[in-house]
């Protein structure tokens, strides 16, 4: 069954990836022209005035922060993946929608809201920690964290809505738990520590669909093929995380290539994969 309608509404997974991107980016690029305001990243400056490096590995300049440019580049520009993860996304979308399924309670499959919103949000996932590791001051890390809380929330918040097959808890909870989880963050409660909670969070209700909800769970190709491979990815990607950091086995601070990036890489297919696995899932 194809989309009948206009040419700029059959585009919208396009204008979606676009208008994120370009925002995100614009922005971006204004800062790293003029420079970067705002006291410097803990990971920069100890609260004792000590300087200190413990910013992920990549080596940088301390005078240099705050100052125009990027300060660890490998780090920074290695988010850039995220576009290209967007757009295959928002491909995928189009093609789902243009040729149609059944009536489904997949909300992946028969509605424009949760696939749109989820084609920005792993694009922000990227462009988002862009701006820490281009900064090195605090309010850049904060961006760094909600871009993570707009994907973390979404896994717990969307789950609620297949377990349900009612759209008011993803409403309620989603912008909510965000601007909460973000502003904790500024409070100084690490970013992991909510990650780590949200991610429990996530797992507990996936759990409960796999052994008490057999009408919403996905089939076994499903699991196999998108889920447990996510799964996998996920692991890796905090293996790499605790072992690039600074002083860690897979560190090298001087290095032209840096392994923190292969967090944000395996972060992406994360986030692929999970779309192919709610998408193919009963609802």
């Amino acid at each position: 069954m194809a989309y009948d309608g206009p040419y700029y509404l059959t585009m919208r997974e396009a204008l979606v990836t676009t208008s994120v991107s370009v925002t995100v980016l614009a922005l971006f690029f204004v800062f790293v022209a003029l420079g970067w305001p705002g006291s410097a990243d803990s990971c920069v400056t100890e609260h004792s005035g000590k300087a200190t490096n413990t910013c992920y590995c990549e080596a940088f300049k301390l005078a240099d922060v705050g100052k125009p440019g990027v300060r660890q580049p490998f780090n920074t520009w290695s988010n850039l993946y995220s576009i290209g993860a967007g757009a295959f996304l928002a491909v995928m979308a189009y093609l789902n929608r243009a040729h149609g399924l059944p009536a489904s309670r997949n909300r992946m499959r028969s509605t424009n809201v949760y696939p749109l919103l989820y084609i920005g949000i792993v694009i922000f996932l990227g462009l988002g920690s862009m701006w820490f590791h281009a900064s090195l001051v605090q309010w850049g890390g904060v961006v760094d964290n909600l871009s993570m809380y707009t994907f973390a929330v979404f896994l717990w918040s969307y789950t609620l809505v297949r377990m349900t097959n009612r759209d008011w808890p993803f409403y309620a909870t989603y912008p909510a738990a965000i601007v909460l989880f973000t502003v904790l963050n500024a409070l100084g409660i690490p970013g992991w520590a909510i990650i780590l909670v949200l991610t429990f969070a996530y797992f507990v209700c996936e759990g409960l669909i796999a052994f008490t909800m057999p009408y919403v769970r996905s089939d076994t190709f499903g699991v196999g093929a998108y889920y447990v491979p996510a799964l996998v990815s996920f692991g890796a990607a905090c293996l790499v995380w605790m072992f690039s950091q600074t002083g860690g086995p897979l560190c090298s601070a001087s290095a032209t290539f840096q392994w923190h990036a292969v967090w944000h890489w395996l972060a992406g297919v994360t986030a692929v994969l999970l779309y192919f696995y709610w998408r193919g899932a009963r609802a």
